[in-house]
Parts: C-alpha cells; sequence; structure tokens
C-alpha cells in the first residue's frame, strides 16, 4: 500500500480539483470522522447532524459514517478566503475510512492524504496534473 499528501501552496488558483477528489473519495456508508474548533460553535453543530460529538482539548471531533446528505454538502460548498487561506470546506479536517483507502482533508481541504491502492494514487496525480506547481505533493510506501 501507498500513500501520497499534496499541500495546496498557491490558494489564488482555481480549485476545480476539490469536487472532483470529494466525489471520487467521498461516498455514502463511509466511516466519517469530522475535526472542528470548538470556538467555532456553529460549525460543531453543523457536523454533529453527521455523528456523535466528542471534546478533545481544543477541538470537537465527530464520528459517524458518510451520508448522501454530507457528501451533498461537501459538493455545494464554495470556496472561501479567510487570511491568506482558501478554504474548500468549512470542517477544519475530515478522515474517510474504506477498507482500501483512507482520505483525509485538512486544514479546511488545503492539505490532502491518501494512503491506498496505486489505481487510487493515479486518480489522485491525475487530477491534480493540470494544476502543476499549485501543490507540493509527496508519496511513498505505507511502512
Amino acid at each position: 500500500m501507498r500513500w501520497m499528501s499534496a499541500d495546496l501552496v498557491d490558494p489564488r488558483r482555481p480549485t476545480d480539483w476539490w469536487k472532483t477528489v470529494v466525489q471520487h473519495f467521498v461516498g455514502p456508508g463511509d466511516a466519517l470522522e469530522i475535526r472542528c474548533w470548538k470556538e467555532q460553535p456553529e460549525i460543531v453543530s453543523q457536523a454533529a447532524r453527521y455523528g456523535t460529538p466528542t471534546e478533545d482539548g481544543y477541538e470537537v471531533f465527530v464520528q459517524g459514517t458518510v451520508t448522501r446528505g454530507f457528501l451533498a454538502e461537501l459538493l455545494a460548498e464554495e470556496p472561501a478566503f479567510q487570511d491568506t487561506c482558501r478554504k474548500q470546506t468549512k470542517y477544519f479536517t475530515i478522515n474517510i475510512g474504506r477498507p482500501d483507502c483512507l482520505f483525509s482533508s485538512s486544514h479546511y481541504g488545503t492539505q490532502l492524504y491518501v494512503q491506498g491502492s496505486e489505481k487510487e494514487l493515479d486518480f489522485l496525480t491525475k487530477t491534480l496534473a493540470p494544476y502543476g506547481d499549485q501543490f507540493s505533493i509527496g508519496s511513498g510506501e505505507v511502512q
């Protein structure tokens, strides 16, 4: 099994890639973990619609299962600028688990991590390729 990470380094460029990646790696029935900052109660309330919230220091994490509603919400969101960050999603971290693939979106969708088959990593590579130097990419073998 291999892994790949992609960090968005130029937030001013187009972000069409986000919805393509979400449609591929997030599906109804997948295991779901959402992490939000405790100081953002409105976001925590929205996340709590998809699972059980638990406080963890400065964060609240919600564990549940991906629903069609959650997927529709992610695909309907439009990127928002905050300071120098273009948020792809309102959730600080989204972790998705399947038996054959792990997907993580952190820092509001500006950092991606995928652990899976060569086929999964090829999909991510091809999806991000048109954006050239917009990403810093790393990859390797899972130890």
